[in-house]
């Protein structure tokens, strides 16, 4: 038994939905689900009930939650001297998506941090490296609703937790206000695909677009950074393929959503697997699910 342990009863015991605890503590269902039995094989007893409208506690679950609550507040107050001793830069790297690196930008003044925060904007299969070998503990990624499964192997594969940040969103065709689709209110991939694109130039974005199997505009092209793309935008020459928030839509661009189910993209994110978030790590996802609306 561990403090983890107490801490996914005690939160299960709580919300009464194994679903809802799971989500507050930033961890997979089964996971939560196994770390409970895990709990109630070594205590011997029984301390949930598990029905189809949640989870209630036994008559030992009770007394064994009261005792577990005040085993925490004692232990969150050895974390918080600790924390607030030792608090750490965010060391972050994040698929390039400006919705994450200006909400990450605000959540630093908000808390009018003076630490040496890092945010790298990568790839998705470069951030996923970057987090397993530890230059990042957090990583962001944007991937295919379509091939979760491939990316919860591939983190598996590098003894990374992923888990879903946001519910899938659909793309949108972004391009400047003189652009030719400008006039569209919805357009399918194939018309978009006639005009110019500019996309990033990273391998997890180019094996998406090849999974499409649609013929690009032999004028598209690909860059390495958010600059160089809407460099081109503004241009008037070209249009891309984005994910788009509340928050950083501008008058300067048409939004034209993509009538094409096989968009639907998902944003992820990832520690390693030995790794328990601090308070200011929790704190920055809570402000991105809190602040972030995307359209």
């Amino acid at each position: 038994m561990n403090f983890t342990h107490l801490k996914n009863a005690v939160t299960a015991a709580r919300l009464g939905s194994i679903n809802k605890a799971a989500a507050e503590l930033y961890i997979s269902q089964p996971c939560l689900s196994n770390s409970l039995k895990a709990l109630e094989k070594e205590l011997d007893f029984q301390v949930f009930v598990r029905s189809h409208s949640g989870i209630q506690l036994t008559d030992k679950g009770k007394r064994f939650i009261l005792l577990a609550e005040d085993i925490l507040k004692d232990y969150e107050k050895i974390l918080e001297l600790s924390e607030n001793r030792d608090i750490k830069p965010l060391l972050v790297s994040s698929y390039p998506l400006s919705y994450l690196s200006g909400a990450f930008l605000r959540f630093r003044k908000k808390t009018d941090s003076k630490l040496n925060d890092q945010i790298r904007e990568e790839g998705n299969f470069k951030v996923m490296e970057d987090v397993a070998q530890g230059r990042s503990v957090l990583g962001f990624v944007f991937f295919s609703a379509a091939g979760e499964k491939k990316l919860f192997e591939l983190a598996e594969g590098l003894s990374l937790r992923c888990e879903r940040l946001f519910v899938p969103v659909s793309m949108y065709a972004v391009a400047g206000k003189n652009h030719p689709i400008a006039k569209y209110k919805k357009i399918s991939l194939d018309g978009l695909l006639k005009y110019p694109i500019v996309s990033f130039s990273d391998k997890s974005s180019r094996n998406f677009l090849l999974s499409l199997k649609c013929r690009m505009n032999r004028n598209s092209f690909f860059t390495t950074d958010r600059v160089r793309l809407f460099d081109a935008l503004r241009s008037g020459e070209y249009a891309s393929l984005l994910s788009v928030s509340e928050q950083t839509k501008s008058s300067d661009y048409a939004y034209v959503p993509i009538d094409d189910e096989r968009l639907k993209m998902g944003i992820y994110y990832l520690v390693r697997k030995d790794y328990h978030l601090d308070k200011r790590e929790r704190g920055l996802l809570d402000y991105f699910k809190k602040e972030i609306t995307l359209l």
